[in-house]
């Protein structure tokens, strides 16, 4: 056995687990399904000598189950939870000890390549039928339980996931800017899901596109974004094509999947794509770091907030698509307004520039600069923006 590894002397009785499926043999199993009383394991043979087989092992959902053999998650993502088990196993079968192990000791000796799918023989026996229309596919404790569905956990992923969606669509088409502002209210609809049934499983909803070629040319740059997995080389090449929106809300989603400890499989008829509460962290924290882009100037309408001459910080809410903005105000901003109307009485038309950077923590953050205010009442020529929809 490799030295790498890092027992306790916490033994526990190995399971008798029965197996389900082989997946993978070479001189002997390799990768297998497991069944016991709770639910599902996949495990993977790790490291062997003499006497036994070192397994690897985590529970996996069906939803789990339906993207491996979809090829949407890899066999390394499925096995790094939270819990994670180390047991062995005679080479006649018999199993000998087990150990509830760290998932953050597991070397990359311990684990499958990184990007290993199954083997496409294998996804191919097991595939599921091919959907005839998309569909979203939920998992998890914290959203799907027994007694039914959060539906204040749903919300919050579901809207993510159409502001993600809206993002991408923006990003791939010539149309409005690939950053935070206003875009025709077009794209905006040929971007919109809609629930079209909900099915039976752990949670499926059958999604009704408002424009299929939308939908379609979306659901590619999902799929390689969810592909990228967290690999920060593969990450940033995405991003510097979709755009700093784009990983602002793919970070948003992420943060709710973790939050909700949920699983999110998107399949439609040419392909799928999964995500995971389990694996946001990581993927986070490969986030490319510094600033995403130039500063960008965003032209607004709405009401102050708050407005402090003194400590040279605003707050501001746009009234089209109720995005807030808090930051710094420009001195040069007070020669002409050292005071403004707080309160939606009052109506301006405001520059902002905007500037995105990349936390240590892999969030999106944005600092906002106010650059200059015309109030709406004409006299200081204020004029309403282009009409549009604001992306969320």
């Amino acid at each position: 056995m490799r030295s790498s590894w890092n027992l306790s002397e916490q033994l526990h009785t190995a399971p008798n687990d029965d197996i389900e499926h082989v997946l993978v043999e070479y001189n002997g199993p390799q990768v297998v399904t497991l069944r016991d009383a709770i639910g599902v394991k996949l495990a993977v043979a790790s490291d062997e000598d003499e006497s036994c087989v070192r397994w690897v092992q985590a529970y996996i959902t069906e939803t789990e189950r339906k993207a491996l053999f979809d090829g949407a998650l890899t066999i390394r993502d499925a096995l790094l939870k939270d819990v994670v088990f180390v047991v062995d196993v005679s080479h006649d079968g018999r199993p000998l000890r087990s150990w509830d192990y760290d998932p953050t000791l597991l070397t990359d000796a311990d684990l499958p390549k990184r990007g290993a799918l199954l083997p496409r023989a294998v996804r191919e026996e097991f595939a599921q039928a091919v959907p005839e229309f998309p569909e979203l596919r939920l998992d998890g404790g914290g959203v799907v339980r027994s007694s039914g569905v959060a539906f204040r956990a749903l919300s919050s992923v579901l809207d993510s996931f159409q502001r993600l969606w809206n993002a991408i669509a923006q990003s791939i088409t010539d149309e409005g800017p690939k950053e935070r502002g206003r875009w025709p209210s077009v794209l905006a609809n040929a971007a919109e899901l809609s629930l079209g049934a909900a099915g039976h499983g752990s949670l499926v909803l059958h999604v009704s596109p408002s424009d299929e070629h939308v939908f379609n040319e979306v659901a590619k740059k999902f799929e390689s974004l969810a592909n990228a997995g967290d690999d920060p080389a593969k990450l940033s090449s995405a991003f510097a094509k979709l755009g700093p929106r784009v990983q602002s809300r793919y970070g948003e989603l992420l943060g709710h999947l973790q939050k909700q400890d949920l699983q999110l499989l998107t399949r439609w008829p040419s392909g799928s794509a999964f995500v995971s509460g389990y694996a946001a962290a990581r993927v986070l924290s490969a986030f490319p770091r510094g600033q995403v882009g130039k500063p960008r100037t965003v032209k607004a309408v709405g009401t102050f907030l708050a407005f402090d001459s003194t400590k040279l910080d605003f707050e501001f809410t746009d009234e089209s698509s109720d995005d807030k903005y808090e930051g710094r105000v420009d001195p040069e901003v007070l020669e002409t307004h050292a005071s403004v109307a707080v309160g939606r009485g009052s109506r301006y038309v405001v520059t902002i520039e905007v500037q995105s950077t990349v936390t240590h923590a892999g969030h999106l953050h944005e600092s906002n600069t106010l650059r200059s205010i015309s109030p709406m009442d004409g006299t200081e020529g204020g004029a309403h923006p282009s009409p549009g929809t604001d992306a969320p």
